[in-house]
This record gives C-alpha cells, sequence and structure tokens, in this order.
C-alpha cells in the first residue's frame, strides 16, 4: 500500500517535472530560435560578400584598411649630409 502510495507520488512529480520543462522549453525555444537566425544571416552575408567580390576588390579593400604609419624616404630619395 505505501509503494502504491509513493508509486503515485513519483509519477505527479514526474508529470509536473515534465510540465514544467515544457514551459521552459516554450520560453525559451524563440529567442535562440530567432538568435541563431540572426547569427547565420550575418555569417550568410559575410560569405555572400567575400565570394561575390573578385579577389582584386578585397585586397584592394584591404591596403586601405590598414593603418598608415610616418613614410620613411627610400635611400634614393635622400639628401647626402654636406
Amino acid at each position: 500500500m505505501i509503494l502504491l502510495a509513493l508509486d503515485g507520488i513519483a509519477e505527479a512529480i514526474g508529470q509536473l517535472l515534465r510540465f514544467a520543462l515544457m514551459i521552459v522549453w516554450q520560453v525559451i525555444k524563440w529567442p535562440l530560435h530567432l538568435l541563431l537566425e540572426c547569427l547565420f544571416g550575418l555569417f550568410d552575408i559575410g560569405l555572400r560578400r567575400l565570394t561575390d567580390e573578385p579577389v582584386q576588390e578585397i585586397e584592394r579593400n584591404h591596403e586601405h584598411d590598414q593603418p598608415r604609419g610616418p613614410s620613411f624616404p627610400s635611400p634614393e630619395q635622400r639628401k647626402p649630409n654636406t
């Protein structure tokens, strides 16, 4: 008799936990889905940009992105000290 009551209590606790887990999953499913969709969308945009542009265009864009420091004259351009 006691075992039957404990079995019923365990079954009720299991159903409550399953119901709580279902609610938690419904709450986090949509924000997680939207976050993953945004991340994959940004990744897809980056891949399309890389594959659509010619290689020379990408290299030319990267040359302009590099910081420019002071330019030193070449040895041919230097004036000799007199």
